[in-house]
């Protein structure tokens, strides 16, 4: 079986694609492929609570990296698909809006960043952030950076 980090900050990592946890992506231009990367937790994740906590909140701190953060976005697609598949309810709007905070706190630093998949977006990475939000609203009625409707 593959491997990954179980320390929380170094999953974050991981996660996030940051230089020493790199996995080329040849779909997209990430700094890791996030279905790779998450691809070894993924079963876990519907089935072991503390797999699933450590996940969520390495997804949290990486929301709180400022050149990171938008990383998480691509792993929380993957995680309404999950969900979707699985019945487990992992995206709680208690942590959707954690990690709102987060992405909303470094919008403008995103919007001027310009690599990677920012290069096809006016606002930069900021623009991939909300084209991932978009796909998560038109394939599972789920947002990140509108809070839900009550």
């Amino acid at each position: 079986m593959e491997s990954y980090p179980t320390d929380k900050n170094e999953l974050a990592k991981y996660l996030g694609g940051y230089p020493e946890y790199r996995i080329t992506n040849r779909d997209a231009d990430t700094p890791t492929d996030p279905i790779l990367a998450l691809k070894p937790l993924a079963s876990e994740i519907v089935s072991n609570p503390a797999i699933r906590k450590l996940v969520l909140d390495a997804l949290l701190i990486l929301s709180n990296d400022q050149d990171y953060c938008w990383m998480a976005m691509y792993h929380i697609l993957s995680l309404a698909d999950i969900e979707s598949i699985s019945g487990v309810k992992l995206l709680s709007d208690e942590f959707l809006a954690q990690l709102r905070i987060g992405l909303f706190s470094h919008q403008a630093h995103l919007s001027i960043q310009m690599d990677w998949e920012g290069k096809q977006w006016p606002d930069g990475l900021w623009g991939d952030v909300r084209r991932l939000d978009n796909n998560l609203v038109q394939l599972y009625g789920v947002s990140v950076l509108s809070p839900p409707i009550k």
